[in-house]
């Protein structure tokens, strides 16, 4: 095992011999020099003598290899070099290091790409990931293998050989299907899903489609994800830009300029949005830094309506009255201030004024969203992302001059992350909460 000695900052092998009673510390020909070295282990049943340990260090990975059971260890191999050339990636999150259980002289260990060495670590190729002559998704989170079999295990799913990746690979994921969105939107005309996804780029899909088909439309995993709510199949992510999805699955996309992009984050409620005008489709709001901006060419080009002056101020929430469009509040999140605040304007964005805060401590009012009624201007409602039991809702009846707490101890001990308003209804309203509880 991987013990970290707190006075060098560096991890260091332990090896137990009683079935781990009691570890010993096992250095001899270990690193120095170094700091941090996070890392992983691998063993083979091919020789039962060979330890390998893969360290991620501050001056890059270091491969170990012992051929005595820990008792001494050998650099085999620095990362960032021509005969090793990956390096330390992510971090630990995408680490692992695996030896063959036929050859112990075969080993790949990867982190962000796979690497192969069939000369115990003197050498090694790439095999998949960012690059290597397998089709793989980057980020390698585990790799396995007993007898032929192989798997490597990423981000984007399971990769089996039955060679060792020397030259035989291909997915094992049929069946598997599991999206995790960080982004997401939805058409309103028209059946349109779009999202940014966790590790896998972004998505989208149109009703004409085929059943279970979505496009990948590249990217990473950005926060992101926005449709027009008119014209449906215009669709816009941070990291890839716009596009205008082909009604056919098998069409091409379009681009679509744009030029400036909202507050985006991968905390709940920690963000802003595309924002359309409930009158205009061309008319988009974001927020941008410490900015509300207006764009009347549906995001070619923006213009500032106002900037606060509060110290690390962040715009998010912009909302739109249906019933009186020039009527909109955003909301501000400053986390050096540990505050947040409620702005209106009532004349379309020209001049805005500060709402009185909401009755509980600015620790509470830091992360917050709103929702309008569909037929008053005036009332709307405020959700708190990690308010303190009995402060979690409050409604405002005369556009946010008064305060009242519509909270119950139905949602004590969540945090929430939604509130949306259901128009038609008389103050019908949904809150979202952390671990999928809807209210």
């Amino acid at each position: 095992m991987l013990k970290k000695n707190t006075t060098k900052d560096f991890y260091e092998c332990w090896k137990s011999t009683n079935g781990g009673s009691s570890f010993t510390a096992k250095t001899i020909g270990w690193p120095t020099g170094l700091k941090y070295g996070e890392g992983r282990i691998a063993v083979t049943p091919a020789d039962p003598s060979r330890v390998y340990a893969i360290l991620l260090t501050d001056q890059g990975p270091r491969l170990m290899c012992s051929n005595n059971t820990a008792e001494a260890w050998t650099l085999t191999a620095t990362g960032s070099t021509p005969a090793f050339e990956m390096d330390n990636g992510q971090g630990y999150y995408d680490l692992d290091i695996l030896a063959s259980p036929l050859d112990a002289n075969k080993i790949i260990v990867a982190t962000t790409t796979a690497f192969r060495s069939v000369d115990g670590g003197a050498n090694f190729t790439s095999v998949g990931g960012y690059y290597g002559p397998f089709s793989r998704h980057p980020d390698i989170q585990a790799m396995r293998s007993q007898g032929n079999d192989t798997y490597i295990a990423t981000d984007g799913g399971i990769t089996w050989s039955d060679d060792f990746f020397a030259a035989n690979s291909e997915p094992r994921i049929n069946g598997i299907f599991a999206t995790d969105l960080w982004g997401f939107d939805s058409g309103w005309n028209e059946d349109v899903l779009v999202g940014g996804r966790y590790h896998n780029g972004n998505t989208a899909y149109y009703q004409a489609y085929p059943e279970g088909k979505f496009l990948r439309m590249g990217g990473a995993e950005a926060a992101t994800g926005y449709v027009n709510p008119v014209k449906n199949r215009q669709t816009f992510f941070s990291d890839i830009g716009g596009y205008e999805i082909p009604e056919n699955f098998d069409g091409k996309t379009v681009n679509l300029p744009l030029s400036e992009w909202p507050n985006e984050s991968y905390y709940y409620m920690e963000f802003s949005e595309m924002t359309w005008s409930p009158v205009c489709w061309n008319e988009v709001y974001i927020g941008k830094g410490p900015s509300i901006k207006k764009s009347t060419n549906n995001g070619v080009s923006y213009s500032t309506l106002f900037t606060s002056t509060d110290q690390d101020a962040v715009m998010e929430h912009i909302r739109i009255s249906r019933s009186n469009p020039n009527v909109i509040y955003a909301t501000q999140r400053s986390n050096t201030l540990w505050d947040g605040k409620i702005y209106k304007s009532i004349n379309g964005g020209v001049s805005w004024s500060t709402l009185p805060d909401l009755p509980v401590s600015s620790g509470q009012r830091r992360v917050m969203t709103i929702t309008l009624s569909g037929d008053n201007e005036n009332e709307l409602w405020v959700a708190l992302a990690y308010s303190s039991n009995g402060k979690k809702v409050y409604y405002s009846p005369n556009g946010g001059n008064t305060w009242l707490n519509w909270t119950t101890d139905k949602l004590n001990d969540f945090n929430l992350q939604d509130i949306v308003h259901q128009l038609g209804t008389n103050g019908g309203v949904y809150v979202a909460a952390d671990n999928g509880r809807i209210f």
